[in-house]
């Protein structure tokens, strides 16, 4: 928000100040000045002067010899300007003979071709003006001045060059300050000090008292769409604007605003166009109301009608683009098609042209969240806009409509027709109501630390301009004195907050203007309380940083990928409940394949192992550790948040490296490629860390990994009892899934260009719940163990998890401890017999009071194949 100092000045008396001491108090007291412009600084010496006569310079083509005054009768003085559109009888800016213009540049006398020019004719640059505000034709050659201008008067002060402009910062919720009232309120609060006028009272405003919508000055015509005017409002959507005013205005002749309007427009960086737009961007300005100013007789149905836009409906907008509407934009119509966007920009249709003659003035009420999807979706972020959006005043948008049409009735020939036509929602007049907030000043010393007196308090609030009332709270019942009431009753202040601080709806906003209005250094430097606390770090956040840097250590690549995914990424993957909710979705993704919240980190590491293939980085192994979000279902309650457990996920494709300080002199390529039992080695490296034992359950079913490749991880061990071959547990309970492992379907690697990728994906939120207590401490073995190898033909459907559950049960029989066993070797090659397959499993026995006999090792290595043969029919190879 760019303030004039002279508009702002009109409103308050800023005589004993300088625009560096108020912008010292606004800014410490949360109203931002990021800087302060000098307009026209350093120029001195330019007058208003009107060109006599042109003629040609005798010795140079393109140059002109101009006669100019600079009082009429009075003195001459001859200018050479190679400008080709000066013309006789025009106003000029004249820099006489030790002027100084923009950029410290000096005028003096100065021969042209035998030709002495006393001074020159200026240029909108030359003057410091902000060109880019400035229409081309005052942008290129001479700036032309209006032919009204003062003759032989200081251009700076004609022109607003000797204003200053004060840049505001403004946060969200001080919509208030996007207006000169706004801010004067503001300072006259800061400065304790009087506004010259009421804002109803404004120069060329309506005479009377601003009024709440609805009220008398209304008229009946505001609330049922009828008056003097033949045109009808009716608003089909009061939620999104529950109050709409219009006003006619004939007989309107085309004209600029005068000089006066357009320097006060320029300083607030706007461009200024014609008399009635102008009026509407000043009083915008003015009071922090937005206006639109249709063409009246291009309306042809004499109707306006507010309603949400249909689906498909096409506006084209002012600027000239064809907008494709959807049901979430507010239009403005005729009653038969679009005129307008409503808050954000009219139609071309009915732009205010020269040829205009009747307009129809709007003032409106929209609500904010519906003008700013409007005006993001079409990236129209307009100076109105972006005042709707953050709230606009409602008691000032009949002032602002009345302020505006006088204003365009004395400055462009206009004539009021009738009264203010339009419309008001049932439920404007509690939505428009002052709000009532009750304060004690001992919750205001309570929260800032202070020792204020109620005087103070008080007086804090008169400044602000907040009507307030103050009543003694009841007394309260000490209960422990058996019910008698305590003498130190207090007082309890009740204010009265006007409609313009829409950013004040609570004890703690009140407090805020307290300490604001006294200022944030009178606020004691006191040092905290607080209790103390034993630090340390959540368990999650340990587990994470834990899990990590033994990630880290293993070889593997830390990554971050967005949470953000497509839809049909999302769905590519499996999840570890069994909810069948839909992903949660963004409204309006700035990205179509960033739309959906990701329910797996699959889709961001692969596109990350994709980006690193293409990029000739043939080999990779990254992890991430992040949330996912799990919706709670399709059903839930609006604003119900998902679950958000936190998951750890790795990504391996292309060949493992060599082996370090091995003998392998082929390259990584002998090494092998990245497979299943890759990807479940770290997952296994990772559960050991924590204490877990887990079950690797072949799943066939899980989408996006291979069908015979795959594994859901089941918690096993103490902490679970082990699955069955369908995943359930042995005593009915379900199964406690920490993830799944394995390699990706060749058409999900397709997909990403990837070669038989490998992966897995835990929730850590569950290994953390589920990890034993405390850490349990075991003694390197004392005594040697005994290893036992067994190779066996059994049949292809059975499974390792099969076999090892069959081991583990025999084990349990045996005199001796069975403390390790290794699936070390796999063969299904075509010399295994039909339907067969060979597995070689390593048993490892140990005592931990003494060393054991081979004979003992013997017998219970017989006794698990006997248990083997019974039960999977196997056949130990010789």
């Amino acid at each position: 928000m760019r303030v004039s100092w002279q508009w702002l000045s009109e409103w308050i008396d800023l005589g004993d100040m300088t625009p560096e001491a108020l912008a010292e108090r606004l800014t410490a007291a949360g109203v931002a000045v990021e800087q302060i412009i000098r307009r026209g600084e350093g120029i001195a010496g330019v007058l208003v002067a009107r060109v006599l006569d042109v003629r040609a310079h005798p010795n140079a083509d393109r140059l002109k010899v101009v006669t100019v005054e600079t009082a009429f009768g009075g003195p001459t003085h001859t200018v050479v300007t190679g400008a080709p559109d000066v013309e006789a009888g025009a106003f000029y800016p004249y820099a006489a003979p030790g002027a100084r213009l923009a950029g410290g540049v000096r005028i003096e006398r100065q021969a042209f071709r035998g030709v002495v020019s006393e001074g020159m004719l200026c240029s909108a640059e030359e003057l410091g003006m902000e060109v880019h505000l400035l229409s081309a034709e005052a942008r290129s050659g001479l700036y032309r001045l209006p032919d009204d201008a003062p003759l032989g008067a200081d251009a700076v002060g004609y022109l607003g060059l000797d204003d200053v402009v004060l840049e505001l910062d403004l946060t969200p919720n001080r919509a208030d300050c996007l207006s000169i009232i706004g801010v004067a309120y503001e300072a006259a609060a800061i400065l304790d000090r009087p506004l010259r006028r009421a804002p109803e009272a404004a120069v060329g405003a309506p005479t009377g008292t601003e009024k709440a919508p609805g009220a008398p000055a209304v008229g009946e015509a505001a609330k049922d769409g009828g008056g003097a005017s033949a045109f009808a409002v009716t608003v089909e959507d009061d939620d999104l604007c529950p109050l709409y005013l219009g006003q006619i205005i004939s007989g309107i002749v085309h004209r600029p605003a005068p000089q006066w309007m357009q320097n006060r427009l320029l300083a607030s960086g706007i461009r200024p166009i014609n008399a009635v737009v102008d009026v509407t961007n000043y009083v915008m300005l003015e009071y922090g109301q937005p206006l639109h100013a249709f063409d009246a007789d291009r309306i042809g149905t004499e109707r306006i009608v507010v309603r949400r836009a249909k689906e498909g409906e096409t506006l084209t907008t002012l600027d000239g683009k064809e907008r494709l509407l959807t049901a979430d934009d507010l239009v403005i119509t005729d009653g038969v098609r679009p005129i307008g966007l409503a808050g954000v920009m009219g139609g071309e249709h009915t732009e205010v042209t020269p040829e205009t003659r009747r307009i129809f003035l709007e003032s409106a009420y929209f609500a904010g969240p519906a003008i700013r999807r409007t005006a993001v979706r079409f990236d129209l972020r307009s100076e109105a806009s972006r005042r709707f959006e953050k709230g606009v005043d409602p008691l000032r948008v009949l002032s602002a409509l009345k302020r505006a049409a006088e204003l365009i009735a004395a400055l462009a020939g206009g004539r009021v027709e009738g009264g203010v036509v339009g419309r008001q929602s049932e439920r404007a007049a509690a939505l428009f109501a002052p709000r009532r907030v009750e304060i004690t000043r001992s919750a205001i010393n309570a929260r800032l630390g202070t020792a204020l007196t109620q005087d103070e308090v008080l007086d804090v609030f008169r400044r602000l301009g907040f009507p307030y009332s103050v009543a003694v709270a009841e007394a309260t019942v000490d209960a422990e004195s058996g019910g008698e009431r305590l003498a130190n009753s207090e007082e309890r202040v009740i204010v009265t907050v006007p409609t313009r601080r829409g950013d004040i709806a609570i004890a703690e906003d009140l407090i805020e203007e307290v300490a604001r209005l006294v200022g944030y250094e009178a606020i004691p430097s006191t040092a905290p309380k607080l209790p103390e606390t034993v630090g340390g770090r959540p368990p999650l956040v340990g587990a994470r940083r834990s899990v990590a840097e033994h990630l880290a250590a293993l070889g593997l690549h830390e990554v971050h990928t967005y949470v953000l995914v497509s839809e049909d990424d999302d769905r590519r993957f499996p999840r570890f409940d069994a909810r069948t909710a839909s992903a949660l979705s963004v409204r309006q993704p700035m990205n179509a394949a960033r739309r959906s919240l990701r329910r797996s980190l699959m889709p961001g590491l692969l596109e990350v192992a994709a980006y690193n293939r293409r990029h000739r980085v043939d080999s990779g192994r990254f992890f991430e550790i992040g949330k996912v979000f799990h919706p709670v279902s399709d059903e839930a309650p609006y604003g119900t948040l998902p679950d958000e457990p936190l998951h750890v996920a790795a990504v391996f494709y292309g060949h493992r490296p060599p082996v370090v300080g091995g003998r392998m002199r082929g390259g990584a390529s002998e090494a092998g490629a990245y497979d299943y039992y890759a990807a479940k080695g770290v997952v296994e490296a990772l559960l050991a860390r924590y204490g877990l034992k887990a079950d690797f359950v072949p799943a066939a079913d899980l989408p996006g990994l291979h069908p015979s490749r795959a594994a859901r991880v089941v918690l096993a061990g103490e902490t679970a009892c082990a699955p069955s071959r369908d995943g359930a547990q042995a005593n009915g309970e379900p199964p406690v899934v920490l993830g799944w492992v394995g390699e990706l379907n060749p058409s999900v690697a397709e997909a990403y260009e990837l070669t038989r990728p490998a992966a897995f994906e835990l929730s850590l939120t569950r290994l953390i719940a589920h990890r034993p207590p405390s850490a349990v401490y075991s003694a390197p073995p004392r005594f040697p163990g005994v290893r036992r190898d067994i190779s066996f033909w059994i049949d292809r459907s059975i499974t390792h998890a099969d076999v090892l559950q069959v081991i583990r049960s025999a084990a349990e029989q045996l005199t001796i401890p069975l403390t390790d066993v290794v699936l070390f070797d796999v063969y299904e090659g075509d010399k295994s017999p039909s339907g067969k397959k060979s597995m070689a499993y390593a048993l490892t026995f140990r005592h931990p009071e003494r060393t054991l006999l081979e004979e003992e090792a013997d017998a219970a290595t017989s006794h698990i194949v006997r248990t083997l043969e019974q039960r999977l029919s196997i056949a130990l190879r010789a």
